[in-house]
């Protein structure tokens, strides 16, 4: 039997569950801080996908309930990317009568009721350029890209390419390379003249491709570029020493061997892959002659005299 004064013990589990409420101020993020628009284009562009400059509201809260997001401007409306994603883009308002000339500061901004009733606003800022119509990426005199070929081991001057802008003022180009070319060429920035500073070996790389790059530099905010391709052929050159094959390599046949019989073949084989047939001399030595040598690369060599008695 226990005492009446005895502490009675026992255990149980309990369950907290945590639940989210909504207690985060949303926040709208764009892909860009600065984007461009070009009268007609259905949307402002991100200058660095080249696609359209999206706003994304982004809400670490699970139960989503922020209002619209707002843009702050007379000459740009918000449109939803998809119904089902918290991304926008931005488009011209086309309430607004004749073309946008100039651009603004566009403020973008979304507010929210948090749980405990208090209210917050949170914004970002996207300077949109308005780039008129006829300044746009330039364009290469040879829009499809220049092939160019080159034997191995070249070094030097190889082409010049040539871009222009649609204004007609082309003094703003600049010509580069990506950083990885700047091994094997080297371009002008001004002239688009390419060099070949470092040859290429035929038996490595028969064809190379370069990307060279036309900025119009007059823009500081917005980069208006164009790339083009240019495909390097490698020829072969025959920069090999010929290598000549015997079989056998050591010949060792008896005193008695009948004149005319065959005691050899001698082939001379072009080292590198694609050049010219060497032309074989013959060879020289003590009792051996030629007996064959239409291709003037195989030689059959027979017994043309036995040797003196010794």
């Amino acid at each position: 039997m226990q005492a009446d004064n005895e502490i009675q013990t026992t255990t149980a589990s309990l369950i907290i569950e945590i639940f989210d409420v909504n207690d985060n101020c949303p926040l709208p993020v764009a892909s860009a801080t600065v984007g461009s628009y070009v009268n007609g284009d259905a949307f402002v562009s991100d200058p660095d996908s080249l696609g359209r400059l999206t706003v994304t509201i982004s809400d670490m809260d699970r139960n989503i309930s922020y209002d619209e997001p707002e843009i702050l401007s007379n000459k740009f409306v918000l449109a939803r990317v998809s119904e089902a994603r918290s991304e926008y883009y931005i488009a011209p308002n086309k309430t607004v009568a004749g073309q946008i000339e100039s651009g603004e500061n566009v403020e973008i901004s979304v507010t929210d009721v948090l749980y405990d009733g208090s209210e917050c606003s949170r914004s970002t800022t996207i300077e949109v350029v308005v780039v008129p119509l006829d300044v746009q990426d330039p364009t290469f005199d040879q829009a499809d890209g220049y092939h160019v070929t080159v034997e191995e081991g070249y070094e030097g001057f190889l082409l010049q390419v040539a871009a222009n802008n649609k204004d007609g003022n082309d003094e703003g180009i600049v010509y580069s390379l990506p950083e990885k070319n700047g091994i094997y060429f080297t371009i002008d920035a001004e002239t688009g003249d390419i060099t070949m500073i470092v040859g290429f070996d035929y038996e490595v790389t028969t064809r190379y491709t370069l990307t060279v790059r036309a900025t119009d530099a007059r823009w500081e905010t917005i980069e208006r570029y164009t790339d083009v391709d240019v495909v390097i052929i490698i020829t072969d050159i025959n920069d090999y020493v010929p290598v000549i094959q015997c079989v056998p390599l050591i010949l060792s046949i008896p005193e008695s061997t009948p004149v005319g019989t065959t005691v050899a073949v001698v082939q001379v084989v072009a080292a590198s892959a694609g050049a010219q047939a060497p032309k074989t001399k013959g060879i020289s030595g003590y009792g051996a002659e030629p007996i064959s040598d239409e291709d003037e690369l195989l030689h059959s060599y027979a017994v043309n005299k036995h040797p003196p008695p010794e």
